[in-house]
């Protein structure tokens, strides 16, 4: 019989949230940026107007030669800057026939340089921002434009209101004489195309990929790959790689995606654990980066070549990664508002060094003769110096110190924060005296977070305080409107504990017949893992009335 109600209990254990199951036992221990070096801004091009992108479905910078091209969607301007001082060589506007606008990517091709906005694609000379020509389309321009020799396409959608509507179209635009060749609709409502001498390809958001003739658009093959196309895809000579979100059977994640454009067939395919991700070309292999912070490096036969771990800590808001030569830079924005370079030398797998760069999200990352530009989520372009950085502030920060820094960063949070209680469980014991106080927080969601890291550390110690904080909350109905009751977090705690004084607490929610049915499953679970005569006593009276 009490085989039988351990796996009971497990298999109770087993459908918790996943604030318990399934969380990495192995813990890094987090780095605080004060410990590290900060890479030195050279120079920042403010945005115009709004202070943040609208989307993140292309980047808004290019780089050709010692010239950084620019695209402010907000203010509707063009900017060449020198890439070494951030001067402005010229700017042009972009009008737009609505106030609607997406980001997109200039694209320079011998002297001229191209970029759309709602409802025209414009032409300027590369050198002196002089206007060449101005094209009208019947919709918004989105993404990017892709070219194979003089003919440009690309892809622009309708809206209704703030939704897209069915439907993406490209059109092929000859580059000298300004003059549409032919036009064709895709399936989608939001799209990207890609193009080499021979063929043109389309990449629907609703994974539809097509491969089409230059002059007409006439369809060569299709193919479809499964998820949700959300990022630019990636042309690397005759290879196309397509990633997408994926969900089936319970497990969410990364599907990863390699097409030959010649016969239009999938040559491998990969995932990842993680929805968060940036793929990028390192020489001439795939490089992927995931939110659990591991970078991988595919072959040509998609055979994951080499792995490596990188200390995020916690799930990143933004990740971008970018190949140099021999090495590779990985940028990580964190919710604690601060955004971390991470040098990796791939020859010995090892991560050089990290430093702090800036406190905002990036878009796009591009590296070139010592510099590394990052297009911010503010709007702002920025330019750091990789020769250069300032000296870390100190050597290391106390434990106490640092969880309570993680800790004010939720007093205002809205929802659980992904891995923010791992980063607190990788500072080990020495951090409770800092965290346990936090169980007494009017906020939901940091309640959560510290119970978690707690559950994830076994802390027998902060059983009084996991005590105390049942007693207050217990008093309290679930929020409807919240997305997690604080008290269950609590009481998976103390089921991790495995503290027989516990028992009589847990006891009172069991008996309670007023109390919310979760609450009483999981002081029934958390009474199961104690697993003493006195807590299966309990037990075997709910069982039995």
């Amino acid at each position: 019989m009490r085989k039988s109600l351990c796996l009971l209990v497990l298999l109770t254990i087993s459908t918790m949230p996943a604030m318990a199951a399934g969380q990495d036992k192995t813990f890094q221990k987090p780095v605080h940026p004060d410990t590290l070096p900060t890479l030195i801004q050279e120079w920042m091009l403010p945005a115009s107007l709004a202070p943040y992108v609208t989307n993140s479905y292309a980047p808004r910078i290019a780089l050709a030669g010692a010239t950084l091209f620019a695209f402010d969607h907000h203010g509707r301007r063009l900017v060449a800057a020198d890439a070494l001082s951030g001067k402005v060589k010229w700017h042009q506007p972009v009008p737009s026939r609505s106030d609607q606008a997406f980001a997109f990517t200039p694209m320079t091709y011998k002297d001229r340089v191209f970029v759309a906005c709602d409802g025209y694609l414009y032409s300027f000379d590369a050198l002196s921002g002089r206007p060449k020509w101005k094209l009208g389309l019947k919709g918004m321009a989105v993404n990017g434009l892709a070219r194979a020799k003089h003919r440009l396409f690309i892809p622009w959608i309708k809206t209704s209101g703030k939704k897209a509507d069915q439907g993406v179209s490209i059109w092929a635009v000859d580059s000298r004489l300004a003059r549409v060749e032919w036009t064709k609709k895709f399936p989608g409502t939001m799209g990207y195309v890609e193009a080499t001498t021979d063929a043109a390809y389309y990449i629907g958001n609703t994974g539809a990929v097509l491969g089409l003739t230059v002059d007409r658009g006439d369809p060569l093959w299709q193919v479809r790959v499964k998820g949700r196309v959300l990022t630019p895809p990636i042309r690397h000579k005759k290879t196309l790689y397509v990633a997408t979100r994926r969900k089936k059977s319970g497990w969410e994640g990364t599907g990863i995606f390699a097409i030959d454009l010649d016969k239009g067939k999938i040559l491998w395919q990969s995932k990842l654990a993680s929805t968060r991700f940036h793929t990028f070309m390192y020489g001439d292999k795939l490089a992927a980066v995931d939110g659990t912070g591991k970078l991988t490096v595919f072959d040509a036969k998609g055979k994951k070549e080499s792995e490596l771990k990188l200390n995020f800590a916690d799930m990143p808001t933004t990740l971008r990664g970018v190949g140099a030569g021999k090495r590779v830079f990985v940028f990580s924005s964190h919710v604690d508002g601060h955004g971390y370079v991470w040098l990796i030398d791939m020859e010995t797998k090892k991560v050089l060094t990290a430093a702090n760069a800036g406190s905002k999200g990036a878009m796009t990352m591009l590296p070139a003769s010592k510099m590394l530009f990052m297009d911010g989520d503010d709007g702002n372009v920025y330019a750091y110096r990789l020769d250069k950085s300032a000296r870390p502030k100190r050597q290391s920060v106390p434990e106490p110190e640092f969880a309570k820094e993680i800790l004010e960063s939720m007093d205002a949070a809205t929802a659980i924060v992904p891995g923010l209680s791992v980063k607190l469980a990788g500072l080990g014991s020495k951090a409770l005296p800092a965290i346990e106080p936090a169980l007494a927080s009017e906020n939901p969601y940091k309640v959560a977070v510290a119970a978690e890291a707690i559950s994830l550390l076994k802390a027998r110690r902060s059983v009084p305080a996991l005590l105390k904080a049942v007693k207050r909350l217990r008093a309290t109905p679930p929020d409807p409107k919240a997305s997690v009751d604080p008290l269950i977090p609590v009481l998976v705690a103390l089921a991790e504990a495995r503290d027989g004084k516990a028992v009589p607490t847990l006891k009172s929610l069991l008996d309670e017949k007023a109390l919310d049915h979760m609450r009483r499953r999981y002081a029934y679970v958390a009474l199961g893992s104690i697993g003493t005569p006195a807590a299966l006593s309990p037990i075997w009276s709910y069982r039995a009335a």
